[in-house]
């Protein structure tokens, strides 16, 4: 227990803090049950005692108590006095801190706020409702995504966050198993047989694959903790590592499942995630406790796209199942909200730019220059052009490069599509050292 004497502190006759103020203080941190009065001295039972028994860890529950003070200003900001019902239990998403590093976890839901951290940060904030009607709220570093989102959307924060403090944990775990105290795969192979023996020999061969690049990665970085031993094994400091993953979890990442809100999709003509939403739910047997159909928003907004597709024809009732708002598509309902969607999104390039559109299909290549993204209601895809066409590339998340690239894209999957840089044969270096 620190101790402070408020009769013995010196203090300059130049200081700005007087006893006074430091009295003042004091009686603050005691009404939040940080300091404590000391007992009277011995023969003086009436006369109170002028020193304080501070709590050890007294300045971190200052800074967490500043932290929170931050967070209810800017959601009064973003939300206004809708602020007062969320701000008691709202949940600080951090992954930068060694001792959150078990307990934090990614979180999905549905996008209720958004916003600066102040007028010259480019730190951006983000409140998520989960499952459980959980709020949750997190700091990005700004980026085209957030800035594209609706309020209402679906994002998930902190996935690849996450995935770095477990595979930190692991890789910690699996040199402290071996008598060298050195991480390699063959000493990850027989830690997974030991300690995770349900998996099975695909399922282990694929995650020590996942693990060999960023251990290599590591293994490259001064300050990471990691340093190569051998050509198969690598030498790991434990607190090192920690410090540094959570140096590079200072940023939480953010990834986007429904770009529109929830209300805008109720009425789209287009194949929406909510649309998504209603198929899986009437063919999947059992849903988890932490999926997103079971947020009040979520099912409200179900539940009012059902009604939409039945007066428009593209679905009815299923007389299966004895709650009313539980639907069945009609035959070809799926693709038909699909062109719907394409056709408005060709009459859009088309007065805008003057030229054709048409949508990549897997095994699909082209050559053309990367021009952004286009998020609709069926997916995200990247915006490549031609001479006199525009083509449409489903992705899963954003290429790394800027915007006028030329590129050859090959389509390889449902929504995901694998980009080359091609390079002009003017720019091409010749052989040589010099850079």
């Amino acid at each position: 227990t620190l101790q402070i004497d408020l009769q013995k502190v010196t203090l300059s006759r130049f200081s700005l803090t007087t006893r006074e103020m430091l009295a003042e203080r004091v009686a603050f941190l005691n009404q939040l049950g940080l300091a404590e009065r000391a007992a009277p001295a011995r023969g003086f039972p009436k006369r109170p005692s002028h020193t304080w028994n501070l709590a050890t860890n007294y300045q971190a529950e200052l800074r967490k108590l500043g932290e929170r003070n931050d967070i209810i200003k800017q959601l009064y900001g973003a939300l206004g006095h809708r602020a007062a019902r969320l701000a008691p239990g709202i949940e600080h998403l951090t992954f930068d801190k060694p001792e959150s590093a078990i307990s934090s976890t990614s979180v999905r839901g549905v996008l209720i706020a958004k916003g600066a951290l102040d007028e010259t940060s480019d730190e951006r904030f983000v409140v998520i409702e989960d499952a459980h009607g959980r709020s949750h709220y997190a700091r990005i570093w700004s980026n085209q995504t957030l800035d594209t989102v609706e309020i209402g959307g679906i994002i998930e924060v902190g996935r690849a966050a996450h995935w770095r403090q477990r595979m930190a944990h692991e890789v910690i775990a699996v040199a402290r198993s071996q008598p060298d105290g050195l991480y390699s795969t063959d000493g990850h192979r027989a830690w997974l047989q030991q300690h995770r023996n349900t998996m099975a020999a695909e399922q282990v061969h694929q995650r020590l694959q996942r693990f060999a690049r960023p251990v290599a990665w590591l293994s490259r970085q001064s300050d990471s903790g990691i340093a190569r031993a051998s050509e198969a094994a690598v030498k790991v400091a434990p607190e090192t590592l920690t410090r540094f993953i959570s140096r590079r979890n200072r940023w939480i990442d953010i990834r986007v499942t429904a770009v529109h809100s929830l209300k805008s999709q109720i009425s789209a003509e287009a194949y929406t995630w909510l649309d998504r939403q209603i198929i899986r739910e009437r063919l999947t047997e059992r849903l988890g406790k932490s999926d997103l159909i079971h947020v009040v928003a979520v099912r409200d907004a179900m539940a009012q796209r059902a009604q939409w597709l039945v007066e428009h024809g593209f679905a009815k009732p299923d007389s299966e199942s004895q709650d009313t708002s539980k639907i069945r598509f009609e035959f070809g309902a799926t693709e038909q909200l699909k062109r719907l969607e394409h056709k408005k999104v060709a009459e859009a390039c088309k007065k805008r730019h003057g030229k054709s559109v048409s949508f990549l299909k897997q095994r699909d290549t082209l050559r053309g220059t990367y021009r952004g993204v286009v998020h609709l209601h069926r997916g995200m895809f990247a915006f490549l052009s031609t001479k006199d066409h525009i083509f449409l590339a489903p992705i899963s998340r954003e290429p790394r490069f800027e915007p006028g690239r030329a590129v050859k894209a090959q389509v390889v999957g449902r929504s995901h599509t694998k980009f080359h840089r091609v390079t002009p044969p003017s720019q091409k270096k010749t052989p040589g050292i010099e850079r």
